[in-house]
């Protein structure tokens, strides 16, 4: 009877062992349920070991299917944009123009639909002197968010800068018609009228954009140029840091406020 039952616990480890190489080599390998089955078959089992291996096979098909529903590791498309977005600004911020273009143009080609990746290439594109590039890719972001204002900006900046000013004015003023109700399309149309030189109706524009939009960047942005071409520069500075508490690190507003600290600070000129 000892001998006996010394064969059987030698049968039972035999069999044990025998059951949790095959259930490894199930979940690891993702053999059928078959495959384990027979493997598992490969010593004789005692009544026991038999119950206890059905039952563990009655919950195999939760145990693979949890393992199934475990999720990918690997960035969804999504995230890869946005990483790639990321990474352009960044390189935008030290110059990194072509750089830049090349990120951008990673995110374009992940979701061509992307209407921010879509600007971010064009800005690039215009930034490293590609202008049919950018022209393309500002008209791309806008067919599909027709209202993203620093699109709007960027497309009538680059064609004014190309000697295409009636495009430009075009393109402002059917935004204008179409949109009165947006503050950042009075505030185009004030940039619009300080470039042609007419600081009094630009004024008025971009006054009336703010109190549209108190926020509107755009809109703080120019009447800060329009401030500091009246030579009063402590209005300037603060619609520049007005501009950057709305959207943190926007370049022009950067820009220009590091412009004016360098100069001596003071009152202005008149009230």
């Amino acid at each position: 009877m000892r001998v006996r039952g010394r064969v059987e616990q030698l049968e039972l480890n035999r069999c044990e062992t025998s059951m949790e190489d095959s259930f490894r080599l199930h979940l690891t390998r993702r053999v059928s349920v078959h495959d384990t089955l027979r493997l598992g078959f490969r010593f004789r089992m005692t009544r026991t070991i038999q119950a206890q291996w059905r039952f563990a096979m009655r919950y195999e098909p939760c145990i693979l299917g949890a393992i199934l529903l475990i999720p990918s590791c690997a960035p969804s498309v999504p995230q890869q944009v946005q990483r790639f977005n990321s990474e352009g600004v960044a390189l935008l911020r030290q110059q990194e123009y072509a750089a830049a273009q090349q990120r951008f143009h990673e995110a374009v080609k992940l979701d061509p639909d992307d209407a921010l990746s879509l600007y971010n290439l064009a800005s690039a594109a215009h930034q490293n002197g590609d202008l049919a590039l950018a022209e393309q890719n500002y008209r791309n972001s806008l067919r599909r968010r027709p209202d993203y204002a620093p699109c709007r900006h960027g497309l009538a900046l680059l064609l004014f800068q190309s000697d295409r000013g009636e495009e430009a004015r075009g393109l402002v003023l059917s935004w204008l018609r179409e949109r009165p109700e947006l503050a950042d399309a009075h505030a185009e149309y004030g940039w619009l009228l300080r470039e042609e030189g007419d600081l009094p109706a630009a004024q008025d524009q971009l006054q009336k954009a703010l109190e549209m939009d108190p926020h509107c960047v755009r809109a703080l942005i120019e009447l800060g140029i329009v401030y500091e071409t009246y030579d009063y520069p402590e209005r300037a500075r603060s619609l520049y840091q007005r501009a950057l508490r709305a959207d943190p690190g926007q370049p022009e507003a950067l820009l220009r406020l590091t412009g004016l600290k360098r100069q001596p600070r003071g009152g202005d000129s008149s009230g």
